[in-house]
């Protein structure tokens, strides 16, 4: 257990390090655009609304709709509501009141605001922050903490090659292709559509801000 620091941007992450070296020989770290990954947790937010609010119990023939459709309006209610119920950016401010740090380097008042004004502008900021917290956390623990040889794998390395990306996956993790024809990979869609041009841009410059170097270096390559 400690205190990690981002060399990119100081911001300090208390974690705790599990004795995993004895199990743990190698990582798989697969990475999604950021703007298709939020809506895909949109997707499966509505599909877990739609199997509990269909459970068994009902007419087969009632079905009840999540109160947000599976379209883009519903993806921009659902991020609105999550931004309203959202605590992140009071939490920066708590921070900075009791001068903890959150999300940047304490020394000076107006990184808190960079951040809030980042935030600010993109819809789903808590989704955001957490999909670049997560990667950031990720790659700090298999280099920093396990120092465990790791494979980055793009989803759309899938959909562009999908048998040489296996084979690539198979190699690393030094296992025989048992089956060669036996995967078949189904692509998601991408939802450039779901956000506007500004939208896009203020999701770009919070990822760029926010991302750890080796975070950004895997991230720096999508079209937003």
């Amino acid at each position: 257990t400690g205190n990690h620091r981002n060399g990119k941007h100081g911001a300090t992450y208390n974690t705790t390090a599990y004795k995993a070296t004895e199990n743990v020989a190698k990582a798989v770290h697969l990475v999604r655009h950021p703007l298709d990954n939020i809506v895909s947790r949109f997707h499966l937010w509505y599909k877990t609304q739609l199997r509990q609010l269909n459970n068994k119990e009902q007419s087969p023939s009632t079905i009840v709709l999540p109160r947000h459709a599976n379209n883009s309006m519903g993806f921009k209610n659902w991020c609105t509501e999550k931004d309203r119920s959202s605590s992140l950016i009071g939490q920066i401010v708590s921070a900075r009141e009791d001068n903890k740090p959150l999300l940047g380097p304490r020394s000076r008042e107006d990184d808190d605001q960079k951040w809030i004004d980042l935030l600010s502008d993109i819809p789903c900021r808590q989704e955001f922050f957490q999909y670049v917290q997560w990667h950031n956390l990720a790659f700090s623990m298999t280099e920093e903490l396990l120092r465990i040889p790791t494979i980055v794998i793009h989803y759309n390395d899938y959909r562009d090659s999908l048998k040489e990306t296996i084979q690539k996956l198979l190699d690393f993790l030094e296992l025989p292709n048992v089956q060669p024809d036996a995967v078949i990979f189904k692509a998601g869609k991408e939802y450039f559509d779901y956000y506007s041009e500004s939208d896009r841009q203020a999701i770009k410059s919070f990822v760029m801000a926010y991302s750890t170097n080796e975070t950004w270096q895997h991230l720096k390559g999508y079209d937003f």
